[in-house]
């Protein structure tokens, strides 16, 4: 693709999306001024049976509640429509007062002949004011998105056109995936508590190069077990409600404090913190910041991911494909670790394969440092993965300089190994004081080890069932593929699509080299490895002692493996019969689509309009 041409196609989708939104915004607004419903109304509201009084059968945009609680309070709003053929219809609204601010803004966007409020702790509540706007007003959030959307169908149409050399497939995937990691950090409004332990890994990007970390409140609200507008984000209007609270320069109670070194299970989020305390140094508002945080994960994600991509000598697409998994797209965009170990696993993975299929190529240092950095970067965060390490064992030794070099760098991936799972095994050997999961019930380490080296039959059973179980779901099931953590997964067509294209090009992505079979025996003995330690990590920390199934185990945790698995599926007896430029359309089409379907179903519909 020419540069010139990309600028041109980027003023032109820009001038488009200004149109489109600009336009729905003019005409909804004469539309409304037709119907003598424009401007600002306030409402009666009767505090004996929380009811909204109207006047009759009126067209409400959004309805405002101004109101007074002093601690959240969950509520219902029902309300009676008519359809387009006159037909009265109960529509229910989830919602709740949070306490931390004073004003709900509501989506309504039809006539509504009555509302009634319905909650069991109405009575801690005092309503202020109902007001309903019916005034429409140009919302960047979904400009952002049409902008983006029109961006990415050019970029298709290029490579539908035009096709693109397999040495730039990289560039692409990098394209497609920082644009819509982008959509996803700014789409969603400036919380933790949408993802996995979100909360714990902000405070320790917060925390970072400081000693004692003095919090404002609306930092503070990102730890807290309710940050502010958790679920009650629901348009732009309450978007700006929420970072006027999170910018505010009041002080909370709260004061932390943390070591002055950075321990290696740290070092993830040094990057994050960089991010988050530059934005803040040339004065962004921590809403700002926040956001700032994410896009350095971002960046990391797309760099190693796509410098993977590059250096690859199979399965550049499959890569691709794999890398925009909706659920890894997902956790990229969230102060998340698994972004790291996802990226860092599969770039040692795709080193490892490039000299087990290219015979030629020598194992220079920096070949043999980029591999140990990547799978300590996964590492350091979740040491069960370091086994993969072992995969250095089977080069052979005239892949070296010499003989020497051969046995030194062996011998060092093996002490690194022991050294990583030092860290999280020695400590529960032998320590009865060892508990299990710091939530509660019945769990103790040490007592689960103990069962397990007393009953190592009965174990193997468990961990036999449950690997078999769910075997399928973990590897290329819906909860893997399209998993949005506490949003949602989204089954149906989106994931079986997904599911399709993943094996489609599995199979039939051509490779100019060919993975010995030795070395695929290899390959999934090592995974089944590390599934074996993820199980029984899960069964040690977090399952009762005894128990015959394990608890806590999540399909995230095998995302890493996602791509040695799918490679072992290749086959040269399967083949395609689509040009270049068509397959390389399909095998970057349909993510780019299930993305930005899940994205405006989840994100746009639910926290922007």
């Amino acid at each position: 693709m020419k540069k010139n041409s990309f600028w041109k196609a980027l003023l032109f989708c820009f001038a488009i999306s200004l149109i489109i939104e600009g336009g729905y915004v003019f005409i909804k607004n004469i539309y409304l001024k037709a119907q003598d419903v424009y401007g600002v109304k306030e409402l009666k509201y009767n505090i004996e049976d929380n009811s909204i009084i109207l006047d009759g059968n009126e067209y409400i945009e959004k309805l405002f509640v101004d109101y007074e609680v002093t601690d959240d309070v969950e509520f219902e709003i029902n309300y009676i429509s008519s359809d387009y053929y006159g037909n009265d219809k109960e529509y229910i609204i989830e919602e709740r007062f949070d306490n931390e601010i004073n004003r709900q803004v509501i989506n309504i966007k039809k006539r509504v002949k009555n509302f009634k409020i319905v909650g069991e702790e109405l009575n801690k509540v005092k309503v202020v004011k109902f007001s309903s706007y019916n005034k429409v007003r140009f919302n960047y959030y979904v400009f952002g998105y049409i902008f983006c959307a029109l961006l990415l169908i050019f970029v298709l149409y290029n490579i539908f056109k035009y096709g693109i050399s397999k040495d730039d497939i990289y560039k692409y995937f990098m394209f497609f995936a920082f644009i819509i990691g982008l959509l996803f950090i700014f789409l969603q409004p400036s919380s933790t508590y949408y993802s996995w332990d979100d909360q714990i890994h902000f405070t320790n990007t917060y925390e970072m190069f400081k000693t004692v970390s003095r919090w404002k409140v609306g930092e503070f609200s990102m730890v807290d077990v309710s940050p502010v507008g958790l679920r009650s984000i629901g348009g732009i209007e309450e978007h700006e409600i929420q970072n006027e609270y999170l910018n505010s320069n009041d002080y909370s109670e709260f004061t932390s404090t943390s070591s002055r070194f950075i321990t290696y299970s740290r070092v993830f989020y040094i990057l994050p913190s960089i991010g988050f305390n530059v934005a803040r140094i040339i004065g962004l508002p921590f809403s700002i910041c926040f956001k700032a945080g994410k896009v350095m994960i971002l960046l990391c994600y797309v760099l190693i991911m796509g410098y993977a991509i590059k250096i690859s000598k199979i399965g550049k697409r499959l890569l691709s494909v794999v890398g925009l998994i909706p659920t890894s797209m997902f956790l990229a965009s969230q102060y998340s670790y698994d972004s790291a170990v996802i990226s860092g696993v599969t770039l040692a993975m795709v080193m490892l394969i490039n000299w087990f299929v290219d015979k030629k190529e020598k194992v220079t240092f920096n070949s043999m440092l980029i591999f140990i950095l990547a799978i300590l970067y996964a590492s350091f965060v979740k040491g069960i993965y370091i086994p993969i390490i072992l995969l250095f064992l089977m080069i052979p030794k005239d892949r070296f300089s010499n003989v020497k070099v051969s046995r030194s760098v062996k011998i060092l991936s093996v002490i690194l190994m022991l050294l990583v799972m030092y860290t999280f095994v020695m400590p529960t050997v032998g320590n009865s004081a060892v508990a299990g999961d710091v939530r509660g019930g019945d769990t103790s380490v040490s007592a689960q080890i103990a069962m397990i080296l007393s009953h190592p039959l009965g174990y193997f059973k468990v961990l036999y069932n449950c690997m078999i179980g769910n075997f399928i779901d973990f590897l290329v099931g819906v909860n893997l593929i399209i998993n949005y953590a506490y949003l949602g997964v989204i089954r149906g067509n989106l994931f079986y699509l997904y599911f399709i294209v993943l094996l489609f090009v599995a199979f039939t992505d051509m490779y100019f080299y060919k993975l010995d079979k030795k070395y695929k025996i290899s390959i999934l003995v090592i995974c089944l490895g590390v599934s074996v330690l993820i199980w029984t990590a899960l069964y040690v920390s977090y399952t009762p002692v005894g128990a015959l199934d394990i608890a806590g185990v999540q399909p995230r945790y095998f995302l890493p493996l996602t791509f040695p698995m799918l490679l072992l599926l290749h086959s040269d007896k399967i083949k395609h019969n689509f040009s270049d430029k068509v397959y390389d359309t399909i095998v970057f089409a349909i993510p780019v689509f299930v993305l930005m379907v899940s994205l405006y179903k989840l994100f746009l519909i639910s926290f922007c309009l």
